[in-house]
Formats: C-alpha cells, structure tokens, sequence
C-alpha cells in the first residue's frame, strides 16, 4: 500500500526530501507559504507522485488541512528562524494526532562566535558602526534597519527576485538602485564581487548554516576585509537532518 507524507517548506530541505524520497513508494504533498517557493520547487522533476500548494497556513488552516488529508507524516523543513511556523505545525499535529518530524538545519561551527540574539541587537550595533552595509537577512525584519542615522543611503538589502520582497524594500523606503534582488546559491566569489562592486563595510547575516550560504559570506569577509554581523537562531532546536528523515520513512512507511 502506498503511503504519503505531507512536507510543509520551500527550503533546500524541502528540495532535498523530494528527491531523495522520488524512489520509494510514499506520495508527497508539499507545502510552500509563496509563488516564489512554489516556482523554485516546480523547478525540479517532481513527479507524479508530488502535489505543491500554495499559501501560507496559520493553526487552524494546518489542522483543517490535516483532516482532509489525514498523512502518515507531517516533515518540517521549514527555515532555522521560521519559528512560529515550526510552532503552528507542532501543536497542530498533537491536536490531530499526526506523527511529526523536525528537521534541522546543521549549524556551522563559525555561527556562534559573536552571534547576536536579534535583528534588533543587530540593528543596534550597524547604528554604532560607520560604513556600507549588505543586508543578507531577506526581506521580512529589513523594518528594523530604517532608524539608522544614515539609512536609507548606507544600506544594500539582498533579497529574493520576487515581486513582494522588491515591493517590501520599497514600501520600507530602500533606494531601488541599492536592492540586489538575487537567488542563491553565492559562492565565495560572488559574494567578494558584490562587496568590492558596492565597496561594503559590514554585512549582516543569519545563522542559516551551509543551506544558507553562510561559509561563503564568512569567507567573502575575510577576503575583502568587511565586517561579519550575525544573527544568531532563536532557539535551539532538536530534529533530524534530511537523510535521518528518509532512513525512517524507508523503514516504516516503504518497508525498504
């Protein structure tokens, strides 16, 4: 008998899991919270045993969603900081009684040195320092950069080449000449181009592990001499990576 998970992420993860699950007999539906993740993913070959849906869910729309479909398993593969998604899904899934899993982001060891709680600490801090700053943090928290005393001059936010982060730059009141709308992957050597192009001081990241590019920005720093900010993550958490992941569904919905 055919089983089926429900993936919920428009991550590398996600991207992952569906590739490495094509071979066995279990049926996928993934959800993605925006049309942007929804085109990245549609560009893999997914299968005809994959399903996208679109749309971002709150409790309640996950718990209805979760009755229609009644999965075997829910697999989060949502972002490090998309903490209240993670949350949602997890109470969600106790109240329906659907089996979840988390999978975690493996960290990089250079992540934690100097790390700040926020974006707000960061925000504090790029306040304190002079020079161009690269915001690579996306596009959500980019509000809490418009106190700075030299904003909107001194600020490059590099974000996703999607219709609502290039409008959000905007209506936050970021220079349209200085928003790099881009996607990833950057290699170390695109990165150093980009802070030699626009001459960067400092540039501000999160704690997104190597899915998020973050041993390429690091080594882009020490090669150009920017400063590195960081964003540590807001919690730490327990799960298992995507091959742990794939392990248990071969053994207890495939039978492999």
């Amino acid at each position: 008998m055919t089983q089926w998970v429900l993936i919920f992420g428009g991550t590398s993860e996600a991207g992952r899991l569906i590739e490495l699950l094509q071979p066995l007999p279990v049926e996928m539906v993934v959800s993605v919270a925006t049309a942007y993740g929804h085109a990245l993913l549609q560009e893999q070959s997914l299968g005809p045993r994959v399903r996208l849906i679109e749309g971002r869910l709150d409790r309640p729309a996950i718990e209805t969603l979760l009755r229609q479909l009644r999965p075997a398993m829910v697999l989060d593969a949502t972002h490090p900081f998309a903490t209240e998604v993670t949350a949602a899904l997890r109470m969600a899934c106790a109240a329906e009684h659907v089996r979840y899993l988390r999978i975690v982001r493996p960290a990089e060891a250079e992540e934690t040195v100097g790390a700040l709680p926020s974006v707000e600490a960061a925000a504090a801090q790029i306040a304190r320092l002079p020079g161009r700053v690269l915001l690579t943090i996306g596009s959500k928290r980019l509000d809490a950069f418009v106190g700075d005393p030299g904003f909107p001059d001194r600020f490059y936010p590099r974000v996703l080449p999607s219709t609502e982060a290039i409008e959000r730059c905007l209506a936050l009141g970021y220079r349209q000449s200085h928003i790099l709308a881009m996607q990833g992957p950057f290699s170390t050597e695109l990165n150093v181009a980009l802070l030699r192009q626009y001459a960067i001081d400092l540039l501000v990241t999160k704690a997104s592990g190597g899915a998020g590019g973050f041993a390429e920005k690091w080594d882009a720093c020490k090669r150009t001499g920017a400063s590195l900010v960081v964003v540590g993550r807001p919690q730490a958490e327990e799960g298992l990576t995507v091959e742990e992941v794939v392990w248990t569904i071969r053994k207890e919905l495939a039978g492999v």
